[in-house]
């Protein structure tokens, strides 16, 4: 009859232990496979270690190449003018006393208001002079007397005129809806108004009501009008149609851009472009433009000169050039993923728009890499949601390119920088990217896994190995016990 093995006991006299154990082989591949995963989650927390050391360098390299931004002048509380200290003083109830101007309430008024400054101005919150408004106050001049007024239109004529011991200046201004005004001030920088076509001689006064005075116009012709008293006359624009594409083109030609040696002037050309540009966005132009915009495009290679544009890194690098500058002026960009510097909503000040506030700020990305990779830029109307300097918030937009604007992030130093106006500027959220952090710990916890899994293994391995040791020793010892007894029988 043919043996057949049994499938449950070892050949040979193999213990079952044996099969159990790792051939050095196997524990030389599972060391290395171990001392291997080590190394990739070093490498891999190296790499994101360093990655964020490089956004952390750039980012720093940004905000060193941002200026301070001056705060917006503060609103201040004032003590109101009290219109009994000129009780009696003021004589306007018939028109021959309205041709007179009284000089001690003039001279009153001009002291009180003579430190007043566009904060103070704000505190006594003024109102607009309208037709209305004027009707109300001429109905009953003293119950009107000191009252807060603000008003802007043509300046027509102005002097220098004593006031009892003091200099003081004397003009007349018709405002936008028509209605004319005299005012006294207590100070008046000829040099804004002296140089300029008399067309675009506008002013703003913020004032006190006095009196009502009454003199000839441009026409002969005798009219009643506020007399008010002020600390100043400020510049003023007319009203400027944004829409008027014509007017527009025609200084997108003239615009130039800032240099770095020497000063620059403030309201040149670019200055109305820019205001023209907030004035149409203010109305809600720009929705209408196909902002699909090509990436990767070489700027060399674009066919439309006023396309739609992506501000990434060629083009940003581009564009920094003056003479790629005049060739992109009022052209439409998109502005791709981008961190926001910091962002300031501001009063306006006089603008031809009429825009009441807008929101100023800097941008900046790793991406633009030409020396003074930020730009800046301004939209009209307040935005609480974007947030100030020192945030990590995103921000994606579409503009128009202006200019580039010189400034000085520090005072060694003076920069370029593109400026924009914003039709539109969003906070991005990004999507969280789970992956990479469930890769780290799978791998985290894997490489501990086998840290503990091989020196156990290793010890396991070594107790088997000592005891199938013992095992072959003793059965050997056995086996020669038996072998000799069989010996002494035989004999």
């Amino acid at each position: 009859m043919k043996h057949k093995p049994d499938p449950k006991k070892p050949l040979f006299g193999v213990q079952p232990e044996s099969q159990k154990m790792l051939t050095k082989s196997d524990r030389n591949r599972l060391i290395f496979m171990g001392v291997l995963l080590v190394g990739v989650t070093i490498a891999f927390a190296a790499s994101v270690l360093k990655k964020s050391e490089y956004e952390q360098r750039s980012t720093e390299e940004m905000e060193a190449r941002v200026p301070d931004q001056e705060p917006d002048a503060p609103v201040i509380a004032v003590r109101r003018f009290d219109p009994a200290t000129i009780e009696g003083e003021v004589h306007d109830a018939t028109n021959e006393q309205r041709v007179l101007i009284d000089q001690g309430p003039v001279a009153k008024m001009l002291d009180h208001v003579a430190g007043y400054g566009p904060g103070q101005w704000r505190g006594l919150e003024p109102e607009r002079l309208v037709p209305s408004l004027w009707d109300e106050i001429l109905a009953d001049p003293a119950a009107n007397r000191a009252r807060p007024l603000t008003m802007r239109g043509r300046l027509v004529t102005y002097e220098e005129r004593p006031v009892g011991d003091r200099a003081a200046w004397y003009g007349t201004l018709e405002t936008e809806n028509g209605t004319p005004v005299t005012f006294m001030t207590s100070s008046f920088d000829r040099s804004l108004f002296d140089v300029v076509d008399p067309a675009m001689q506008y002013a703003k006064i913020d004032a006190l009501f006095l009196a009502v005075y009454r003199r000839a116009d441009e026409t002969g012709a005798w009219v009643d009008t506020p007399l008010v008293v002020g600390s100043r006359v400020d510049k003023s624009f007319p009203r400027l149609d944004g829409f008027d594409d014509e007017m527009l083109g025609s200084l997108l030609a003239a615009v130039k851009d800032d240099e770095l040696a020497g000063e620059n002037d403030t309201l040149d050309e670019a200055y109305i472009v820019k205001w023209l540009f907030m004035d149409r966005i203010a109305q809600g132009w720009g929705d209408e433009i196909e902002w699909e915009a090509p990436e990767g495009v070489d700027p060399a290679e674009w066919e439309n000169p006023f396309g739609v544009r992506t501000l990434d890194g060629p083009t940003f690098e581009w564009l920094m050039e003056p003479a790629n500058a005049q060739l992109a002026r009022g052209a439409p960009f998109v502005l791709p993923i981008s961190k926001n510097m910091g962002t300031r909503t501001q009063n306006a000040g006089e603008n031809p728009a009429r825009v009441e506030t807008v929101t100023t700020g800097w941008i900046g990305s790793i991406l633009w890499t030409r020396e003074g990779s930020v730009m800046t830029y301004v939209m009209p109307g307040a935005r609480e949601d974007l947030a100030k300097r020192g945030s990590d918030q995103l921000l994606v937009g579409r503009g128009f390119f202006v200019k580039l604007m010189a400034y000085e992030p520090s005072r060694k130093e003076r920069r370029l920088a593109p400026l924009f106006v914003m039709q539109s500027l969003e906070v991005f959220h990004p999507e969280k990217n789970e992956n990479v952090e469930t890769i780290f710990w799978f791998v985290g916890g894997l490489t501990i896994l086998l840290i503990v899994l091989i020196p156990w293994l290793v010890i396991r391995d070594r107790k088997q190995s000592e005891r199938l040791h013992r095992e072959l020793v003793r059965r050997k010892q056995e086996r020669r016990r038996r072998q000799g007894s069989a010996g002494a029988a035989g004999a």
